[in-house]
């Protein structure tokens, strides 16, 4: 029996009383948080295998990374850790390119265009998209 059950702690809220809502908790913590892969970590293999080969294919300075539905592609020759490595090893300039460059191209990213590089999309088809806009960035400044 649980503490909040036998008593021995008083446990109040407008959400918590509501079966739906607890149904709900507890479906997360034991169906979806599981160790099991759902379909968004396949989708983001995906996207992360499609931007490390554009970064590979045209020697951009840079790499992909990623979990669940959350990415970027980080336009730095060596990894970011946290913020002071941000600030000296991240390329602006080519970050916003990235911004300017998707938004052209009616694919929407996050709306602080130095924070992440790419947006996500649980959908093959803007996955796709992605990449080849991706693609034709990477060219466009390599070649």
């Amino acid at each position: 029996m649980s503490v909040v059950e036998d008593g021995s702690v008083y446990q109040v809220g407008t959400y918590n009383g509501n079966p739906l809502t607890m149904a709900a908790s507890r479906a997360s913590l034991e169906e979806v948080l599981t160790t099991r892969p759902t379909p968004l970590e396949h989708l983001n293999g995906r996207i992360l295998a499609g931007c490390e080969e554009v970064i590979e294919r045209h020697r951009l300075p840079g790499y992909s990374v990623g979990i669940g539905s959350k990415g970027c592609v980080t336009f730095s020759p060596t990894p970011i850790v946290d913020y002071e490595t941000f600030k000296a090893s991240q390329d602006a300039a080519v970050t916003d390119l990235a911004w300017l460059w998707n938004m052209n191209r009616g694919i929407y990213m996050t709306p602080a265009a130095r924070r992440s590089g790419r947006s996500r999309s649980p959908h093959r088809r803007a996955i796709d998209d992605y990449v080849r806009a991706f693609d034709e960035m990477a060219a466009a400044i390599t070649s």
